[in-house]
């Protein structure tokens, strides 16, 4: 996956249900969420709907899951020697999904508090 200013690009952009593991190409110092749909707290997340897709477009995040991993949270060194692995210094995202339609944003999903602008996004196809 690779995340530009006004893109994300997500490489297959289709995948099978199941562990799904998002890598951060670059940049190397990027981060990204992970957004599924979430009814309440207690329910366990799930595909997005097509109007949860609309309104994430929008930048409204209710009823959604969110998580992430933020790939220059640590020292030069520590980034790279964690490339390519999952934790706090590294740039992959383990995800369990079913059949279904997900977001990964380039960032954030909340509007930038300055700009009101919002972060790309791409949506993930999940076959059974």
């Amino acid at each position: 996956m690779v995340i530009a200013d006004s893109s994300v690009v997500l490489q297959p952009a289709t995948v099978r249900a199941g562990d799904v593991y998002l890598v951060l190409d670059a940049p190397p110092d990027g981060s990204l969420s992970f957004i599924a749909h979430q009814e309440t707290e207690s329910a366990p997340p799930g595909p997005l709907s097509s109007d949860d897709l609309d309104r994430l477009r929008r930048g409204d995040t209710i009823h959604t899951a969110t998580t992430g991993v933020d790939a220059g949270g640590c020292s030069p060194a520590q980034n790279a020697e964690d490339r390519g692995k999952m934790g706090p210094c590294g740039n992959v995202l383990k995800v369990v999904v079913g059949p279904g339609a997900y977001v990964v944003v380039g960032g954030s999903p909340d509007p930038d508090p300055q700009t009101g602008e919002l972060a790309p996004l791409a949506v993930l196809t999940v076959v059974p």
